[in-house]
């Protein structure tokens, strides 16, 4: 019992410890980004447009997926079929 806590103890470390490198990684590309272009707001200004596209553009994929699977669109014949054809 106390391997499995012991190992619980250490997921969440590793996990802290990857989030707390990921917000520093990021940081500093954001700084990295202001310091090439000059402006650090516009640079987080375009991040956060870019974003917004990005969950927009999920959004629209995943709508046309639902839209796909409910019209049960298939081949008009199977594999074999088309096979057969030729």
């Amino acid at each position: 019992m106390e391997a499995a806590g012991t190992s619980i103890c250490l997921v969440m470390k590793a996990v802290l410890l990857s989030a707390r490198w990921a917000g520093r990684a990021r940081r500093l590309g954001l700084e990295q980004a202001a310091s090439a272009s000059g402006d650090r707001k516009e640079v987080l200004a375009e991040n956060v447009m870019l974003r917004d596209t990005v969950e927009f553009l999920t959004e629209r994929l995943a709508c046309a997926e639902r839209r796909l699977k409910a019209a049960h669109i298939r081949m008009p014949y199977s594999l074999a079929a088309r096979l057969h054809i030729l």
